[in-house]
């Protein structure tokens, strides 16, 4: 009898309008949650790019190298994409530093410069200066560049340009699969 009275509560505890609730209630937490997780992500990440920019920068201005400015990179993006500099919206911009074991990126997109190529060195007063005369060439696998991203309509661009002498070495066109 016992058992009998205790299935009864459980059936009338969990009626199938009550369960249905509770998947629901259930999907939305979870889908919050992982909202959440997700823009805790995206935030740090963001702080790791910021960060690494400014040491990338500090870094430069240490061995006398002078890094284009963002809007002159904005403007190099925008000819090379063959698009007015006001019809494209940018992300933002940052600065990485190949890795001698960073190969990855070769594999995707135009990549201009298929084989690094010895800089010259030049004088701190250049308005492209590598480095001081008295001390030794950038490595070309070291070389500062800027990680660019913007779109323009449906399409979405990405660059690399080298943040000492605005070239070009690597872009990607693709649609924006976001807006589909």
């Amino acid at each position: 009898m016992e058992v009998q009275n205790l299935k009864d509560q459980v059936k009338q505890a969990f009626t199938p309008a009550r369960l249905k609730k509770a998947a629901v209630l259930a999907g939305v937490v979870t889908t919050g949650g992982a909202y959440w997780n997700h823009q805790q992500v995206e935030a740090r990440s963001l702080m790791e790019k910021q960060a690494r920019t400014e040491m990338i920068a500090a870094q430069a201005a240490q061995r006398n190298i002078i890094l284009l400015d963002e809007d002159s990179v904005r403007t190099i993006a925008a000819e090379a994409i063959g698009k007015p500099l006001s019809e494209l919206n940018f992300r933002p911009i940052y600065l990485d530093v190949r890795d001698h074991d960073d190969h990855h990126w070769e594999d995707h997109g135009t990549r201009l410069n298929h084989e690094p190529t010895a800089l010259p060195q030049q004088t701190p007063a250049s308005p492209t200066g590598y480095t001081a005369a008295s001390e030794a060439p950038i490595q070309p696998d070291s070389r500062p560049f800027y990680k660019v991203k913007c779109y323009a309509g449906n399409m979405e661009y990405k660059l690399r340009i080298d943040a000492v002498t605005g070239t070009v070495l690597s872009s990607k066109a693709e649609v924006d699969d976001d807006i589909f």
